[in-house]
C-alpha cells in the first residue's frame, strides 16, 4: 500500500501541475497583448527600471531608486533586462506568479483545514470503535478526514485561480504589485503555521524567521500586506488557542479588540504612506485626485462597494466586470442602499463571530474577506472600486463557501465531492478566457470601459485620445468633447483636444484648448508642450520656446519639452545647452530616436565625429529602418574620409527613401572624388529629377558633361 506521506507528496505535485497548467491555459493567449493604461507609465515610460546588467549590485541600486513597492518594481526591471519593452516576458512572469499564488493558496488552505481538524478532534466521541469529528462533515473513519485535506484545499485553490475577477491582477501587468504581495503574504502565513506546528524549537524559529522575511517582501510589493499580524492573531485564536465564544460578552469584546487592532493597522499604513500630518494630506489627496466625495462619504460608499464585491464573486457576469466602474458615492447614511449594505455587512460580521466555535473555517473565511479590504476601503484617497482589490479577499470567500459546501453535503467520497467544484471551475475558466480578450488591444479595452461607464470622463478621454492618435480624429474628438462635457475642468481632455486639432491644422481651436487646459491646471506640463507646438506652427517661435521652458520647469525630464528646446538651441548654435536638453530627453526615454539624432547633429557641427558616429549608430540600433540615421552616418563617414562606408550608408538611405535629394547629391560628390564620373553623373541627374531647382547639382553635372566632351 502507498504510505500517507507518499500520497501527500503525490497530491502536492499533482496540484502544482494542475494549477500551473490551468493558469497557462487560461492566460496563454494574452502573451502578445500590448501594454495598456498604467502599464505604460510603470514600464515603457519608467526610466527607474532600466537595468543594463543583471548583478547583485545593479539590482540593489535599482531597489534604492524605487520610492515604493520596491520588490514589484525591481521585478519589472529584471523583465526589462531580459526582454526590453516587449510585453511577452512581463505577461509570462505574471502568469507564473498567478500559478504560484494558486499553489500557495492550496498549501495554506490545506494547513487551515488540518488545523481545524486538530482543533475539532479535542471534542470527539467514540461510537462502536469508529471516530467521528464535526469538521466540515467529513468522517475520520476508514480512509480518514486527513486523507481528504488535499481535495478540499484543491477545490478552494482551483476556484480561486480560475475565477474571472482575477484577470485584473494577472492580465493587467502593473497589478503584479498586487499579485506578488498576495504570493508572499500567503507564503508568510503558511510558514508561520508550519513554524507553530514544528516539533523542534530550532525548526520552529527557522520557519518564523522565514515567515517574517516573506512578510517584509510582501510589504515591499504593496501596502495591503500590513494586515498580516491581525490574520496571524486570528489564526491563533481560531486554531491554536481554541478559545470559547459561548458568551455574547466575549464575542463583543473580541469584535471590539479586532476593530481597534484593524484601526491601528490602517492608521499605520496611512502614516507610512502620507506622513504624520495625515488629516491635511488626506484632504489634499481628495482635491488632487479630483474626487467628488469626502473621506466620510468614501467610507459610507465602501459599504456598498463591499456588497458589490461579494456579488461579483458569487455571480461573475462579464457584463458587470470593468476596469473603471462608474460607482456613485453615498452622500448620506440615510441613503437606503447604504443602510441595507451596512445591515448586511454587520449581520455577516456577527454571523462570523457566532460561527467561530462550531464552524471556524466559515467564520475565518468571512473575517478574512473583511480584514483584507480594510486598507483600500478606508479613508485613504483612492477610487471607490477596483476589481484587482479582490485578489486577496476572495480567498476567504471561497474558503467559507467550500467549508459550507462540505458541511451541507457531508460527502463520504472525495471524488464525489470534487465533481461539483470542478464543474464550477470549468465554467469560471470559460468566462475568464473570454474576459481576457478585452485586454487584447488598448482600443478594445477602452471601448469596453466606455460602453459600461459612458458617464465617466476618464474612459471617454482615453478612448477619444486613442482614436485621435490612430488617425480617427473626428471620432476621437466626439469622445474628448464628451469627457469635457462631463467635467468642464478636465485638464487632460482639453490637452488631448488641442493635440487632435493640431493634427488637422485647426490651430485656433488647438490654442483655445491649450489655454483651457492650463487654466484648469497650471502645473500640467503636457498642455504647455501642446501650446508650444501650436505657437511654433503659427510662427510665434519665441512664445513657443517660453511654453517649452515652462513645461521643463514643471517636469524636468519632459521628453517633448527637452527635445524641442534641444533643437531651438541647436538652431541658435548654443551647442552646450542643446546637448543638455537632448541628454535630458534621453534620461527619460533612452530610445528616443530623434533625440539621439539631434545629439549626433550637434557633435557633427562641433566636428566631434566620433561622438556623432556613436549617437547615429545608437539610433540605428534601436530602429534599423531609420533613414536619417543612415544619411547622417554617411555624412560623418565622408568627413572621416571613409568613403566606402559613406557610400554604403547613403545607398541604404536611398533604399528607404528613393527621393532623398541630398543623399543623391552627396553620393555624387563622393563618386567625383573616387573618379567615377558616370556614377556621379547619374546621382546628380537623380538629384535634379527630385528638385530641378538644385543649382549646385546642375552646375556639377554641367562640369562633368564638359569634361566628357573634352
Amino acid at each position: 500500500m502507498t504510505s500517507p506521506k507518499n500520497r501527500n507528496v503525490a497530491w502536492t505535485i499533482l496540484v502544482l501541475f494542475l494549477l500551473t497548467g490551468t493558469s497557462f491555459a487560461l492566460y496563454w493567449h494574452t502573451i502578445g497583448y500590448p501594454f495598456v493604461f498604467d502599464d505604460l507609465r510603470a514600464i515603457p515610460e519608467n526610466t527607474e527600471i532600466r537595468l543594463d546588467e543583471l548583478s547583485a549590485k545593479s539590482l540593489i541600486e535599482c531597489l534604492k531608486k524605487q520610492k515604493n513597492r520596491r520588490v514589484a518594481r525591481v521585478s519589472f526591471a529584471v523583465n526589462y533586462y531580459l526582454s526590453g519593452i516587449k510585453p511577452d516576458m512581463y505577461r509570462i512572469t505574471n502568469i507564473v506568479i498567478h500559478a504560484l499564488c494558486g499553489f500557495m493558496v492550496y498549501l495554506l488552505m490545506r494547513s487551515l483545514i488540518d488545523l481545524n481538524l486538530r482543533s475539532q478532534s479535542r471534542r470527539v466521541t467514540v461510537r462502536s470503535g469508529e471516530t467521528h469529528t464535526r469538521a466540515n462533515g467529513v468522517t475520520n473513519g476508514k480512509g480518514g478526514a486527513m486523507s481528504r485535506l488535499a481535495p478540499a484545499a484543491f477545490v478552494i485553490a482551483i476556484i480561486w485561480a480560475t475565477h474571472p475577477i482575477q484577470t485584473n491582477s494577472v492580465t493587467y501587468i502593473v497589478q503584479r504589485m498586487n499579485s506578488l504581495a498576495v504570493l508572499f503574504y500567503v507564503t508568510a502565513l503558511w510558514l508561520y503555521i508550519r513554524g507553530r506546528l514544528a516539533g523542534k524549537l530550532s525548526l520552529s524559529i527557522t520557519y518564523i524567521v522565514l515567515s517574517c522575511a516573506a512578510w517584509v517582501v510582501a510589504l515591499n510589493c504593496k501596502e495591503i500586506a500590513v494586515t498580516l499580524p491581525l490574520v496571524v492573531a486570528l489564526t491563533e485564536w481560531y486554531f491554536f488557542l481554541n478559545v470559547s465564544v459561548r458568551q455574547s460578552l466575549k464575542i463583543l469584546v473580541s469584535a471590539v479588540v479586532s476593530g481597534v487592532l484593524c484601526a491601528g493597522l490602517v492608521g499605520a499604513v496611512v502614516v507610512a504612506m502620507m506622513g504624520t500630518n495625515v488629516t491635511e494630506k488626506i484632504s489634499r489627496g481628495y482635491v488632487r485626485q479630483g474626487f467628488e466625495f469626502t473621506a466620510g462619504e468614501r467610507v459610507l460608499s465602501e459599504t456598498r462597494v463591499l456588497v458589490f464585491y461579494l456579488s461579483q464573486l458569487i455571480y461573475p457576469n462579464p457584463g458587470r466586470m470593468n476596469l473603471d466602474h462608474d460607482f456613485r458615492p453615498s452622500r448620506s447614511i440615510a441613503d437606503m442602499h447604504t443602510i441595507l449594505s451596512i445591515v448586511l455587512l454587520t449581520g455577516l460580521f456577527l454571523i462570523a463571530l457566532k460561527l467561530a466555535r462550531n464552524h471556524p473555517l466559515v467564520s475565518f473565511g468571512i473575517l478574512w474577506f473583511f480584514i483584507h479590504l480594510i486598507v483600500e476601503s478606508s479613508v485613504i484617497p483612492l477610487k471607490l472600486v477596483y476589481e484587482h482589490r479582490l485578489y486577496m479577499p476572495s480567498i476567504g470567500v471561497f474558503l467559507a463557501l467550500a467549508a459550507m459546501y462540505y458541511q451541507i453535503f457531508r460527502f463520504r467520497r472525495a471524488a464525489t465531492a470534487l465533481a461539483g467544484p470542478v464543474l464550477v471551475a470549468v465554467i469560471l475558466s470559460g468566462i475568464t478566457y473570454q474576459r481576457n480578450k478585452v485586454w487584447q488591444s488598448e482600443r478594445r479595452l477602452w471601448q469596453d470601459i466606455v460602453g459600461k461607464s459612458p458617464n465617466l470622463e476618464r474612459p471617454n478621454n482615453n478612448y477619444g485620445n486613442l482614436l485621435a492618435n490612430s488617425g480617427e480624429i473626428e471620432e476621437g474628438l466626439k469622445y474628448l468633447k464628451r469627457a469635457a462635457e462631463i467635467n468642464p475642468n478636465f485638464t487632460e481632455a482639453h490637452s488631448n483636444m488641442a493635440a487632435a486639432y493640431i493634427r488637422i491644422e485647426n490651430y485656433e481651436n488647438a490654442l483655445y484648448h491649450c489655454n483651457r487646459a492650463i487654466e484648469s491646471n497650471t502645473k500640467y506640463a503636457k498642455a504647455y508642450i501642446n501650446k508650444g507646438i501650436v505657437l511654433n506652427t503659427m510662427g510665434r517661435r519665441e512664445e513657443s520656446v517660453e511654453s517649452y521652458r515652462k513645461a521643463v520647469e514643471l517636469e524636468p525630464l519632459s521628453v517633448e519639452g527637452n527635445y524641442n528646446l534641444g533643437y531651438w538651441y541647436f538652431d541658435k548654435r548654443d551647442f552646450k545647452t542643446s546637448i543638455f536638453h537632448f541628454r535630458q530627453t534621453l534620461k527619460k526615454d533612452p530610445y528616443y530616436i530623434e533625440a539621439l539624432n539631434g545629439l549626433g547633429a550637434v557633435y557633427y557641427m562641433m566636428n566631434q565625429y566620433d561622438e556623432a558616429y556613436s549617437f547615429y549608430s545608437r539610433a540605428l540600433k534601436y530602429n534599423p529602418d531609420y533613414m536619417m540615421g543612415y544619411f547622417n552616418l554617411g555624412m560623418v563617414l565622408e568627413r572621416q574620409d571613409k568613403l566606402r562606408e559613406a557610400v554604403t550608408n547613403y545607398k541604404r538611405a536611398l533604399e528607404l527613401n528613393p527621393n532623398h535629394e541630398k543623399a543623391y547629391y552627396l553620393l555624387g560628390d563622393i563618386y567625383v572624388k573616387q573618379n567615377m564620373p558616370d556614377n556621379a553623373r547619374e546621382c546628380y541627374e537623380h538629384t535634379l529629377r527630385v528638385n530641378p531647382n538644385n543649382r549646385d547639382a546642375a552646375r556639377k553635372l554641367k562640369a562633368l558633361n564638359q569634361d566628357t566632351d573634352k
